[in-house]
């Protein structure tokens, strides 16, 4: 991936979140490396005030694509953080019902939403057909199910991915606590 690629993708990323809450980024290398991105998760989402079940879904999508990075591409990093966002002023005007509109959007102003941010970023051999690698049961591994991408865009609120052809792959994904908001 070139430098201008790059900088364009770090740039995306970063307008998508307001603050960082907790982070940690781990280099893969060696198959081992997988457990740490499960153990992070499960800590950061802990920390960020997911649930137990959360915390494993969110862990079986993270751990997904590192198994992918390091069976395709042999290195690569993910990076994990919870991030907080304040609400947006114009989504919560539409949720809001007329009647306690002003009272609600005052509270509501001042508290975030939060989330588990996953950066998967390799410099391998890049996904050909995206759109085909994202359809269920597809697999380039003989007696693979190829449910991994596929599973991590269903358990993932958000899903975005770019990759080309030798120039590696790099996806983007979050999920949003449920509980919609706290003051962290």
């Amino acid at each position: 991936m070139n430098k201008e690629t790059k900088n364009s993708w770090q740039k995306r990323v970063s307008k998508k979140t307001d603050e960082i809450l907790y982070q940690d980024k781990i280099d893969l290398k060696y198959p081992c490396d997988n457990e740490n991105v499960v153990l992070s998760v499960y800590e950061i989402a802990g920390h960020a005030g997911f649930s137990e079940a959360e915390k494993a879904m969110i862990a079986t999508a993270a751990s997904e694509l590192s198994t992918n990075i390091l069976r395709f591409a042999k290195e690569g990093t993910i990076e994990i953080s919870a991030c907080r966002r304040k609400h947006d002023r114009q989504v919560i005007m539409s949720r809001l019902e007329r009647m306690d509109r002003i009272e609600r959007l005052e509270k509501m102003e001042n508290e975030y939403t939060v989330c588990i941010e996953i950066l998967a970023d390799d410099n391998g051999p890049g996904i050909p057909d995206i759109e085909l690698a994202l359809k269920e049961g597809y697999s380039t591994i003989p007696a693979s199910l190829g449910l991994g991408l596929t599973s991590v865009k269903r358990i993932m609120d958000e899903f975005y991915v770019e990759s080309e052809p030798g120039k590696g792959t790099h996806i983007h994904t979050l999920k949003w606590r449920k509980d919609a908001s706290c003051i962290a």
